[in-house]
Order: C-alpha cells, then structure tokens, then sequence
C-alpha cells in the first residue's frame, strides 16, 4: 500500500514539474527598455522567446535584432528608431545572375528593421523615426570558371540592403502593425578587378537597395497592416521600392500604404505602390500613395506600377489603386495598369473597406479584436487599428 501511495506521489511530483517547465518554456517577457529590446539577439534561447511592449522606446545607433524566431506582440505601442548603427552585420547568399550562368558566391547581404530576418511573428507594433544610409561599400575579387564566377570577398562591408520598419526579410508573419518610417538608402555602382582564366579584367558590379515600408523582402505573410512613410533610394545601383514590400514573394493581405515611393538615378529601378517586385499574391490591398517615380535604364528588368512596378499575380485578388496617383518614369517602361482602380473619394467612404459599395469588392475585418483589427477613423478618412488611440 505504502508503495502504491509512493508511486502516486512521485507520479504526482513529475506531473507538477512537467507543467513548472511547460510554463517556464511559454513565459513572456516584459520589455520596458531599449537595452530589455537590444538583448533579444542574445544567443539563440533568447531569439526564440516570447516578448510584449510594455510602453513605447525610442532607440539610437539601432542594431536590429537578428534571426528573431520567437512572438513578440508590440501591444499597441511604438519604437522610434532615431538613427542606425554604424556597423552592421551582413550575411552570405550565393545570388545567380538570371539567364547568364553566372553566381555570385558569398554576396554581403544586410538586412535592417527592428529585426534582420524575421522567422517568427510579430503583432499589434508601430514603428516611427527614420533609417538613412548614404553610402554602401563593397570591394571584392574573383575568378571566372566557364560560365560560372566565383567571389571572394575581400571585407565585410555590403552588397545588398534590405530594409522594412519591420524587417528586412520577412520568412515568419507581420499583421497587425504600423510603419510610420522614412527609409532613404543610396545605391551605387562600382569597378571590381576579377581574373578571367590568365588575364584580368574589370567587371562593373551594381549594389541593390530592395526596401519595403514593412518589410524589403517578403517570402511569408503580411496582413492587416498599412505603411505611411516614403521610401527613396538614389545611386546608380539596382533598386526595388514599394510601399510595403521592395520584393514580393509571399503573401501580402488586407493592408494599404498611402507614403510616396521614388527610384532615383540611373541603374535598374522598380518602384510599386504596394511593391517593387511581385511574385506573390496581393489580396485586398489598395495602394494610396501620394506619388511613385522612377527613373533607370530602359530594361526588361525595370518596371514602375502603381501596385507593383514589374511581376505578375498582383490582379488575382482584388487589389486597388488610387486612380490619382502621380507616376513618373524617366524612360516609357510600359507600366502595367492594375486592373481595378478607385477614387480617393471613394476610399475616403467606410463602406468601400466593408464591400458595401456595389463595384468594389473589398473586405477589410472591422470590429475591435485583433481578429477584426479595423475601425474607421472619421478624421483620417482611412481605416485605423483596433489598439491605436484616437487623435484629438
């Protein structure tokens, strides 16, 4: 009998620790500080945990919190990054040269937001301030091998930014957010030395700017969620712009952006109103940007769009455009006309996000939970976030 009681007891014991370590492992953690936020990117431990915003933080010399993992919920409120660290980390990606056989081995690719590359999910956050890069610098050498380069780098410095208010690369879910950031980041052109078989030769090498109001790049789930800032790059290298992603190859649903959006200076420039790059899907989105520019090289690979600048996929699913955006391109890209286009009056009505204008069919999910994140902001004449307060 003293054996069964025992047995029950230890059983007893085991179930409490089990459930002391279940609790242990879902434990969110409070963030209060710019230091509490910079302390994410610790080890891996810390960049898989779960975070809530307690109150809003302002952030100088920012370095993005790296490979984050986890959930962070912004619990409505913001950070403003005042300016950007002046050395950042970089990763590595081959990068192939479309129809050319050419690789790129080791390609210095830096990603900036609150975080670098987001596999995780972040919620109900906005994001304010400013990220200015004027100069990028690269110096690299390699060897032709056939038809295939290979590249050594020769330092640490960068070939490619991506940038959002979130994140630079978007792998995991973003909804419910704001990005209230100017993005300004210049891209150039450079000569690098490489070795062809037992001569040496010069090849021109171009940087890539590829910024999103949310995210530079894609590959997962944006929804529920709106830019407003504007979003430059200047330079003579590549540049892929838009108002919520540079590149799009996931899936961008329910959000608008209504921030100007400009690809200056020669290079190949894509500028769209929702993104510079679609591959993806956009479903309910409108884009109400105040104006979109492009200039650049008159290539099959340039594109400006008041949805998106050059790609496809982008009339599937219902997304509007503003019929009185301004474009202007340098050279006559032929841009693609979205297929359903509106009035800002008629956006300026509640009932066009609800689908209670006949024509439009648009449904954004009104109500006051983070399931129906919208509520109609009277003064604005645009929808708002359930969590945002109301401006006097």
């Amino acid at each position: 009998m003293k054996r069964i009681i025992f047995t029950l007891m230890f059983a007893a014991l085991l179930l409490q620790v089990a459930n002391a370590q279940r609790n242990a492992n879902t434990l969110v953690t409070q963030i209060t500080t710019a230091a509490e936020l910079e302390q994410i990117s610790t080890d891996a431990a810390t960049q898989r945990g779960a975070y809530i915003l307690m109150n809003d933080i302002e952030v100088s010399q920012w370095k993005p919190i790296s490979n984050f993992k986890g959930a962070f919920n912004g619990n409505g409120h913001t950070v403003t990054i005042k300016s950007v660290a002046d050395t950042l980390n970089a990763i590595t990606e081959d990068f192939s040269v479309r129809g050319t056989g050419i690789v790129y081995k080791n390609m210095p690719i830096c990603n900036i937001g609150i975080f670098t590359t987001l596999q995780g999910t972040v919620k109900n956050l906005r994001v304010r301030g400013e990220i200015s890069i004027e100069k990028l610098n690269t110096i690299r050498q390699g060897t032709f091998y056939g038809n295939q380069v290979t590249v050594t780098l020769f330092d640490d410095n960068i070939s490619t930014i991506r940038a959002g208010g979130i994140a630079g690369t978007n792998n995991g879910r973003i909804q419910n957010c704001i990005s209230d950031l100017k993005i300004n980041i210049r891209a150039v052109k450079k000569t690098v030395d490489v070795r062809i078989y037992y001569r040496s030769d010069k090849v021109e090498e171009k940087q890539s700017a590829i910024i999103g109001g949310i995210a530079g790049v894609n590959n997962g789930v944006i929804s529920d969620s709106y830019a407003i800032g504007s979003i430059v790059s200047a330079g003579d290298g590549m540049k892929y712009l838009g108002g919520i992603a540079g590149d799009n190859v996931g899936n961008i649903f329910r959000s608008y952006c209504t921030g100007s959006v400009a690809a200056q200076g020669e290079g190949i420039c894509c500028a769209g109103g929702i993104t510079g790059a679609n591959k993806g899907a956009l479903v309910n989105c409108v884009a109400m940007n105040q104006s979109i520019t492009a200039e650049g090289e008159p290539r099959n690979d340039c594109g400006v769009g008041a949805l998106a600048g050059m790609g496809s996929n982008y009339d599937r699913h219902k997304s509007y455009a503003l019929k009185e955006i301004a474009i202007t391109e340098t050279y006559k890209m032929n841009p693609p006309k979205p297929k359903f286009m509106v009035s800002r009056s008629a956006t300026e009505d509640e009932a066009f996000w609800q689908r209670q204008i006949k024509g439009y069919d648009i449904s954004f999910a009104f109500g006051a939970e983070e399931a129906k994140p919208w509520m109609w902001d009277s003064a604005a004449k645009r929808p708002r976030l359930y969590w945002e307060p109301i401006a006097n």
